[in-house]
């Protein structure tokens, strides 16, 4: 399910980054490609078969952990979808953004120590070290969508454009190495 995640979602990020950097001239080509990973990410965590045992009063596997993580970035691409597509209000994608900013720094910490520490070995496949470093990106590209959007702050446009950019390209670069296996911990 990561390594779906971690191709998947810089495809959003990218587009979004070329809209930050001013060079998209139409925008329902953001919202369209963005609607579209909503839409995988969302239909992935539900149908992926993920049980979430903390309903119960069991702790949590890996699994639900990321299943929770997964659902709140493509939250995130459905509003990036909503704003670009609908002419929602931007602002409601920046207040979203802090949220998520704050939570995906709560998973750099459950990824590079809790998941090793908190899980059963045996127990799923999760790369936690890429898994721990794109979600340090992604909190960082969320808190400058925040800063961006919420208040606003047009100065920071092009910061947050190259941020998201390399953001992307390092999260694709996860995927990678978790696909070919290498592990970098």
């Amino acid at each position: 399910m990561e390594v779906i995640f971690l191709i998947v979602l810089p495809a959003v990020l990218w587009a979004q980054s070329w809209y930050f950097l001013d060079l998209y001239t139409n925008t329902r080509t953001l919202g369209m490609i963005a609607a579209a990973v909503a839409i995988l990410l969302g239909g992935m965590v539900i149908f992926g078969g993920g049980s979430f045992p903390a309903l119960h009063g069991e702790p949590a596997d890996v699994s639900a952990v990321l299943g929770a993580f997964i659902a709140l970035w493509a939250i995130y691409a459905a509003i990036v979808a909503a704003v670009h597509l609908g002419g929602f209000d931007e602002r409601t994608l920046g207040l979203y953004s802090l949220f998520l900013a704050v939570v995906s720094v709560l998973y750099v910490v459950y990824f590079f120590a809790g998941g090793e520490i908190l899980s059963d070995p045996s127990e799923g496949n999760v790369a936690h070290w890429p898994m721990g470093i794109a979600s340090l990106g992604l909190a960082v590209v969320a808190g400058l969508a925040f800063f961006y959007h919420a208040p606003p702050f047009p100065r920071i446009r092009h910061v947050a454009g190259w941020a998201t950019l390399v953001v992307s390209v390092l999260t694709v670069v996860m995927g990678g190495l978790v696909i070919l296996g290498i592990r970098i911990n």
